[in-house]
């Protein structure tokens, strides 16, 4: 589950006796024993983008069978693998791929980095 929590999640949770070492453990999930409730909120700015005209991409593309699937996927591992790196290096993380759109979390007071992150996005 490590894996699938944002990083400043994890740091928060290091001082509240999670594991002996602080944060989540690698187990976390796994055991049987029922672990406590953690919940919260903090400041964030969010992000949506998706790919303009996707349907109509993926329509034409899957005409071509398999080839069309293949060159699908390489189209938008082309478009999400530099997406998600100008993310992170912003400081935010994904949330949610959700088909063509994907949500970006960027937290605290962090509009500017969202914002820069956008235009990078965008060009």
């Amino acid at each position: 589950m490590l894996n699938l929590i944002p990083r400043f999640i994890n740091d928060r949770l290091a001082g509240e006796g999670s594991t002996p070492g602080g944060g989540l453990s690698a187990e976390a999930g796994s055991s049987a024993e029922a672990s406590p409730s953690v919940e919260g909120s903090f400041p964030a700015s969010v992000m949506y983008v998706d790919i303009a005209g996707f349907t109509g991409i993926t329509e034409e593309m899957m005409r071509k069978g398999r080839h069309g699937a293949e060159e699908l996927s390489e189209l938008i591992n082309r478009i999400y693998g530099p997406l998600t790196k100008t993310i992170h290096d912003g400081g935010g993380f994904i949330s949610t791929f959700a088909g063509d759109g994907v949500t970006a979390v960027f937290p605290g007071d962090s509009w500017p980095a969202a914002m820069d992150s956008a235009e990078t996005i965008q060009d």
